[in-house]
């Protein structure tokens, strides 16, 4: 994949901050493979990326995009990060500016390091809402 775009893009930006070696598996050995192992490549030339509701779709995702235990406002997006211990923490380190130093954040449980190395791009909005 020479450029990647769209969903795939965010996707890359989003892994880049784990420390993970990828292994090979052969598609009858990879029994647990999710339906976001499996998004249909675009062909080569392609004009025009699906969107990412059109791979959402394609997918059978749609039903958990419904899904009524989700937050929809931001009031209720703030509750849910307030009552996870991980996001709560997290929010702490965005509203203090007061990030667990380099050789501290070794320590951290893996969550959380995947959220420190996220430094400078999370924010609280007006709602204070945490956000990427």
């Amino acid at each position: 994949m020479d450029a990647p775009t769209g969903m795939v893009r965010r996707w890359l930006d989003v892994l880049a901050s784990f420390d993970f070696d990828v292994q090979h598996r052969a598609g009858m050995k990879h029994l647990n493979a999710d339906p976001l192992s499996r998004i249909p490549n675009t062909e080569e030339g392609s004009a025009e990326e699906d969107s990412e509701e059109e791979v959402v779709h394609q997918l059978g995702l749609v039903e958990l995009r419904k899904d009524s235990r989700l937050p929809s406002f931001p009031e209720e997006w703030r509750r849910e990060q307030l009552h996870d211990l991980d996001l709560r923490e997290v929010r702490r380190w965005v509203e203090d500016d007061s990030w667990p130093p380099l050789p501290i954040h070794k320590c951290l449980a893996p969550v959380l390091r995947h959220y420190w190395g996220l430094q400078g791009k999370l924010l609280l909005d007006e709602k204070g809402v945490l956000r990427f």
